[in-house]
C-alpha cells in the first residue's frame, strides 16, 4: 500500500513538471508553423477554448478566438488566434487601434538598448514572428514601450494583461505543435 501511494505520488509530480514545462519556455527563431493536427485542435478546443470569445467567418468558418481578458480591456494592440480547421491550419494575428496602422509605429522591447519591433503586419508570417519576438519578451519579463512618431508609452504594465498576452501565444503555439 505504501508502495502505491509513492508511485501515484511520483506520476502525480511527473504529470506536473510536464504540464508546466513549456511555462517560461522560449521560442526559436527560425521556426514557423502554421499546420494542426487533430488532436492539438482537439485539446485547444476542449480544454483552451473556454476562456476564448468564439465566433466563426467566411464560407470556411474559420474559427476568430479572443481571450475573453481582451472584450472588457481597452487595449492597442492585443493578440487573436484565427483557427482554420477546415484546412487544418492555425493563424495568430493582432489586432490594433487604427492609430497603430501607421508605417511609424514600432514596440520597443526591453533597455538600455532596445529591440524595435515594427507593426506593420501585412503577412501571417510577419504576424507570427511578431507574436515570436513579444512572447519571448514577455517571458524574460523585458520592458515593452508603444512607440508612434517618436511619443512612447509603457506597454503591458498590467501583470494580468502580461500573463494573459502570455497564454493566448502559449495556445496558439500548443495549437501548431511549436510547443508538444
Amino acid at each position: 500500500m505504501r508502495y502505491w501511494f509513492v508511485l501515484v505520488f511520483l506520476l502525480g509530480f511527473c504529470w506536473l513538471l510536464v504540464g508546466c514545462a513549456d511555462h517560461n519556455r522560449k521560442i526559436e527563431e527560425g521556426k514557423v508553423r502554421f499546420q494542426t493536427t487533430d488532436a492539438s485542435r482537439l485539446y485547444f478546443h476542449n480544454v483552451r477554448s473556454i476562456r476564448y470569445r468564439i465566433e466563426e467567418v467566411g464560407k470556411d468558418r474559420m474559427q476568430i478566438c479572443r481571450h475573453k481578458d481582451f472584450t472588457e480591456a481597452a487595449l492597442a494592440l492585443y493578440p487573436v488566434i484565427a483557427n482554420n480547421y477546415m484546412h487544418d491550419q492555425a493563424y495568430i494575428f493582432h489586432e490594433m487601434a487604427d492609430s497603430l496602422h501607421q508605417k511609424e509605429a514600432v514596440l520597443l522591447i526591453g533597455e538600455p538598448t532596445a529591440d524595435t519591433l515594427s507593426l506593420n503586419l501585412n503577412t501571417h508570417e510577419a504576424h507570427y514572428r511578431f507574436a515570436q519576438e513579444l512572447y519571448n519578451a514577455i517571458v524574460a519579463d523585458q520592458k515593452l514601450q508603444l512607440c508612434l512618431n517618436g511619443e512612447c508609452h509603457d506597454f503591458l504594465t498590467n501583470e494580468e494583461l502580461r500573463k494573459t498576452f502570455r497564454l493566448v501565444y502559449r495556445d496558439y503555439f500548443r495549437l501548431v505543435q511549436v510547443f508538444k
